[in-house]
């Protein structure tokens, strides 16, 4: 499973675009539907959601290009890290 990036930690559910673009290839997501434990609407985007990539590994490319500013060790343009 993806978590979502919307969740608390220790508090995480699934990501509903990781669902919606690749949980139907997992197979926990296709054994949690067909005992009832996720419903298999879940795996479809609705009206209104934002654009999906294509794949997961369309995703996970894209995100390992982007760094996050909240990573403690993310550096504009590769700026060393402050020494103290």
């Amino acid at each position: 499973m993806f978590a979502c990036h919307k969740t608390a930690d220790g508090q995480e559910q699934a990501c509903a675009g990781w669902l919606a673009v690749a949980g139907v290839h997992h197979l926990g997501v296709r054994l949690a539907v067909a005992i009832g434990r996720l419903a298999p609407e879940t795996l479809n985007p609705t009206p209104g959601w934002p654009p999906l990539f294509g794949s997961f590994q369309q995703m996970a490319a894209t995100q390992a290009r982007r760094p996050s500013t909240e990573d403690s060790n993310f550096r504009p343009n590769g700026a060393p890290p402050d020494r103290q």
